[in-house]
């Protein structure tokens, strides 16, 4: 998955993102055309990836500190990131495909990064936020064959599912919902866009 094309600086991105510390070293990270990184977050043995090509695909891949190895962990269209007690929380999904919610860990004899499907569900996730007492509560928006579903999904502090709701929505709300959606990713991704178009610059300066 990891391949030639945009060099994308992750310790520049991950502030980019969400305000997380900078991190020490610059990490270069190749993606192949259609593939973007949607999240980083930084661990103690590297990186954790968010890699996503919608209808091509993704995946949650491991880095280590000197970008020197690379693993990738599972496939699926990753989107976002977060940390509960024990795990992290690897999010993604389509909008007219299916999604998930996946916990990653470290291997304690090995360190081997592996993930779980703990949830399946049609649709992509578009929000996240946490709960104040450290879970989490997940919006995923799906569109398929004329319904128009709103899910939210809540995990505890340990990762552990505790609901899933189910709504159906008229079209203007889900659209609106959506419009919604897209301006935040506007916004979030900005950034990361200006930081991906340096760093092939700065690449194609070097050949």
């Amino acid at each position: 998955m990891i391949a030639r094309w945009a060099i994308l600086l992750i310790a520049v991105l991950c502030g980019a993102f969400d305000g997380r510390a900078e991190l020490a070293s610059d990490l270069k990270i190749a993606t192949p055309p259609g593939f973007r990184v949607n999240d980083v977050m930084n661990m103690k043995d590297g990186y954790l990836v968010a890699v996503d090509g919608a209808e091509l695909g993704g995946e949650l891949r491991w880095i280590s500190n000197d970008g020197a190895r690379s693993n990738g962990i599972t496939n699926g269209n990753f989107r976002y990131l977060r940390a509960v007690k024990n795990d992290v929380v690897a999010i993604g999904g389509r909008v007219e495909g299916a999604g998930g919610i996946w916990t990653a860990r470290r291997g304690a004899t090995d360190g081997s990064w592996t993930a779980e499907r703990i949830l399946e569900f049609q649709g992509a996730p578009v929000d996240v936020e946490m709960d104040g007492q450290g879970g989490l509560m997940i919006t995923a928006l799906n569109s398929m064959e004329g319904r128009h579903v709103e899910r939210t999904i809540k995990l505890d502090a340990m990762g552990a599912i505790t609901s899933v709701e189910t709504r159906e929505l008229d079209l203007g709300t889900f659209m609106a919902a959506l419009r919604d959606f897209a301006m935040k990713e506007k916004k979030r991704t900005a950034r990361f866009d200006e930081f991906e178009n340096r760093a092939a610059n700065e690449d194609e300066r070097e050949k």
